[in-house]
């Protein structure tokens, strides 16, 4: 009997100590329960409110495909509420599949319809820091056609996007040829 208690409260100190030591479990970064779409016209900047973070587009050239709009960024709340800060915009042009440097997320889009009216480029991205950086490994790039929808893989945000004007001008995917939108997604990661 007491090896039993002996064994049995070994094993409960040691599965604490693991317990300890595992990473942050991923499903706590973001709350899908609180998320919303924002639309716009041609050269309106979509910007998530503060507390959310950018996680799926649409984009649709020059016809309004994206819900009777030209584009859409879909903005769900980070699980903590952090909020982020020094954010810039960048634009760029027919086609250019841009990311945000370093660590920063996508929290804002802008798209056209047939000319340059995202500041005189294609499409434009803003990019914010946060609390939850994004993480530079694992990330990947999905494209669509005309008026599609594209989400990030849970725990992922968006890193990037690509834009066209009157053709699909962004690279092809594996379902089709070229794609008239695209979006990069990175995993966050939790600063300890």
């Amino acid at each position: 009997m007491m090896m039993k208690l002996v064994f049995l409260t070994t094993f409960a100190i040691l599965a604490g100590l693991a317990h300890c030591d595992d990473p942050e479990v991923p499903g706590t970064l973001i709350d899908y329960s609180q998320c919303n779409y924002i639309y716009g016209n041609a050269g309106d900047w979509l910007r998530c409110q503060n507390g959310y973070v950018g996680i799926g587009a649409c984009g649709s050239q020059t016809s309004r495909n994206c819900n009777a709009y030209i584009a859409q960024i879909e903005c769900c709340k980070m699980a903590q509420g952090e909020m982020q800060t020094s954010c810039e915009d960048y634009v760029g042009v027919n086609g250019e599949s841009m990311t945000c440097p370093g660590t920063l997320a996508v929290y804002g889009i802008c798209g056209t319809a047939g000319t340059g009216q995202c500041e005189g480029r294609t499409t434009g991205i803003e990019c914010c820091e946060s609390e939850l950086p994004v993480s530079g490994s694992d990330c990947y790039w999905d494209y669509f056609c005309n008026g599609q929808y594209g989400r990030c893989r849970d725990n992922y945000v968006m890193q990037g996007r690509c834009g066209s004007l009157n053709f699909a001008e962004c690279p092809a995917n594996d379902d089709y040829g070229s794609t008239t939108h695209g979006i990069r997604c990175c995993p966050l990661n939790r600063l300890v």
